[in-house]
């Protein structure tokens, strides 16, 4: 399951749990306002800001553009495509912006 670590009045935060939502992607939701263990954690990790988002395999999706960029680069963002697959790619095949 992937994790998505959020803050109250966060739009793009919103926005990622709107394009995971849409995607049929489970995620649990992680506020950093409601649970003072979660804000420790990212502040541990050196994170500034949220969202912060895991895929399912724990690998570190970054924020809502970074989310968009690795929906974007897989098929998972293919609409001509009938069937999604059950579990979307890992990061071992996609190319973030800037790390080419």
């Amino acid at each position: 399951m992937w994790k998505v670590y959020t803050g109250d009045k966060c739009n793009y935060c919103k926005h990622a749990k709107t394009l995971l939502n849409k995607q049929n992607i489970p995620f649990a939701e992680h506020n950093i306002n409601m649970n003072k263990e979660d804000r420790d954690f990212l502040v541990d990790q050196g994170y500034k800001s949220v969202p912060q988002i895991w895929n399912h395999r724990g690998e570190h999706i970054g924020g809502f553009d970074q989310l968009k960029q690795y929906m974007e680069k897989t098929y998972w963002s293919d609409n001509s495509k009938k069937q999604k697959p059950i579990k979307p790619p890992t990061l071992d095949h996609v190319a973030i912006k800037g790390q080419e």
